[in-house]
């Protein structure tokens, strides 16, 4: 097995628009290389009609490769107001892309064709391609001119809150009868679209 391996870079802009107001605009990327992964070593073969032609007495053999790669790709905005006038607040939104060939989320074999590794590259179990997030807090008035008791009950309250917005979870469609119409013997087949 080789050690896996990712690279990172980052290009960021900021702007202090007020002096309590910043603005941040960045891309992140991230690429990934020898990832390890489970693979079919002994597979069967259509043409055989699902026979293990490679090691025939044996049935399934899984080792782990380091073949896989993963991508990301993201624009993040975060806008921060510094606490003035009794609030504070930091939203970010992040808009991404995560692609790979084999998702941590469904760890299991290599795609279900062990004889064309691409097959299974595509967007990650782990994308979630956009992600809103807002923090605030609100410092309410001392209310110190109306009285002590109304300052005391009422008076220099925080209220905070937590918002988020983030995509479904992605997921994909397996193939019907088992998920083994490849006769691979992985059991990873995909549903088809035949047009009937």
């Amino acid at each position: 097995l080789t050690l896996p391996k990712t690279q990172a870079w980052n290009f960021s802009v900021e702007h202090q628009f007020l002096k309590d107001l910043l603005v941040q605009v960045a891309y992140v990327g991230r690429e990934s290389y020898h990832l390890w992964s489970p693979f079919e070593l002994n597979p069967g073969f259509y043409s055989a009609g699902g026979a293990r032609l490679r090691y025939p007495d044996f049935g399934t053999i899984q080792s782990n490769v380091s073949w896989s790669t993963a991508s990301y790709h993201g624009l993040q905005i975060i806008v921060e107001k510094r606490f003035s006038h009794g609030l504070q607040l930091n939203s970010s939104y992040t808009h991404s892309k995560a692609i790979d060939d084999t998702s941590v989320a469904t760890y299991g074999s290599i795609g279900g064709d062990p004889f064309d590794l691409k097959w299974n590259r595509g967007l990650s179990d782990l994308n979630f391609p956009n992600i809103w997030s807002t923090q605030w807090v609100y410092q309410t008035p001392s209310l110190a001119g109306h009285g002590r008791a109304l300052a005391a009950v009422l008076g220099n309250w925080q209220i905070s809150g937590v918002w988020q917005l983030t995509s479904g979870t992605p997921f994909s469609i397996g193939g019907g009868f088992g998920n083994n119409n490849s006769l691979a013997q992985v059991g990873g087949d995909r549903a088809d679209l035949t047009g009937q």
